[in-house]
């Protein structure tokens, strides 16, 4: 994903069988959260000159959209399919045989990455391949600065003893008993 991005390709767009879907709205949301950033470079150069103007990169997550004709993607786009055996396909809004558009986009010079789901329960590595492709690639060809270490811990924090009722975190829930 880095790559692509640093050559130009910053746009990702993901057509997700639609027993999957719901796959979609995370991962868009994972990489332009997490790749949506300014710049270090950008930063230091405020630092300095608090007037300037700075520089964010990111890469463009596009989930849920119908595909057009391959004339309506310019040299940005990086497409990704995820299919699940034995699937339909994707939702009906996202146009009709959407694998063929995907071979004319693709015959067009545009990437297509093709990620095949074998089972539901096989979609839990797809968590852990986009995390990882955002959090390391994706966002150190761009030089984004990172979480501080303080906020890090804070977050920690909270996330260990929230909710204080919850059956899943029981040791927080000891500890907010009154």
């Amino acid at each position: 994903m880095g790559v692509f991005a640093a050559n130009g390709r910053d746009k990702l767009t993901f057509v997700i069988d639609r027993e999957l879907a719901a796959f979609g709205p995370w991962v868009e949301q994972l990489i332009a959260e997490s790749t949506g950033k300014e710049t270090l470079a950008s930063l230091k150069r405020r630092a300095a000159d608090p007037a300037a103007t700075p520089d964010h990169v990111g890469v463009v997550p596009v989930d849920g959209e119908p595909l057009g004709p391959v004339s309506a993607y310019g040299n940005d786009r990086v497409f990704v399919r995820i299919t699940l055996a034995g699937s339909a396909g994707p939702d009906p809004s996202a146009g009709s045989n959407v694998d063929a558009r995907l071979a004319e986009l693709a015959a067009a010079g545009h990437p297509v990455i093709r990620i095949a789901v074998g089972s539901k329960i096989e979609l839990g590595a797809e968590f852990i391949r986009w995390e990882v492709a955002t959090a390391w690639p994706a966002s150190s060809w761009a030089s984004i600065r990172s979480t501080s270490r303080t906020s890090r811990k804070r977050s920690r924090t909270l996330a260990r003893s929230w909710p204080p009722s919850s059956p899943v975190n029981p040791r927080a829930a000891r500890r907010h008993r009154s």
